[in-house]
């Protein structure tokens, strides 16, 4: 038994009746007791930054993946020989096009930047793959907060 009110399944509290009813034994009353103080979320990511951050974005890129599967088939890009350099090449095109001035691909009709966006989690995907040891996700956890500090009205 943890010391939040938790109790794991495969804790001595938990055991099993003939109806296979599960009950508790020697746990505080309120030990399941809905409670958001015991959420523990810090240090989690937070999916809803992205998914509600950028959602017409995200529906731009999928529709991008969409349109690959339709020409190619689901993950090919994962058997292209030296995917690295060729994925590369191609989100330098497509940024090369949008440097141009030119928003859509002529042929799939969607967004240049979204082939990009797609070509490089190629990328990343390929390099994340080929060095899992390294800290990929691990990020500073103290940034720098000094634009957030509101302008002085005092001139000094």
């Amino acid at each position: 038994m943890s010391g939040h009110g938790i109790v794991h399944r495969n804790s001595k509290a938990w055991s099993a009746e003939r109806d296979s009813r599960l009950l508790m034994k020697d746990c505080p009353e309120d030990a399941f007791k809905s409670s958001q103080e015991f959420k523990a979320d810090a240090g989690k990511p937070n999916p809803t930054l992205l998914e509600k951050g950028c959602p017409k974005a995200i529906a731009v890129v999928q529709a991008t993946l969409d349109y690959g599967n339709l020409k190619y088939e689901a993950h090919s890009w994962k058997k292209v020989p030296d995917g690295v350099e060729r994925y590369d090449a191609a989100a330098r095109r497509h940024r090369n096009l949008r440097d141009q001035g030119e928003t859509h691909d002529v042929e799939s009709w969607l967004p240049h930047i979204a082939h990009e966006i797609i070509n490089n989690l190629f990328l990343l995907e390929m390099m994340i793959e080929a060095d899992p040891g390294c800290q990929w996700k691990t990020f500073n956890p103290n940034p720098p907060q000094s634009h957030k500090e509101k302008p002085s009205d005092t001139p000094q």
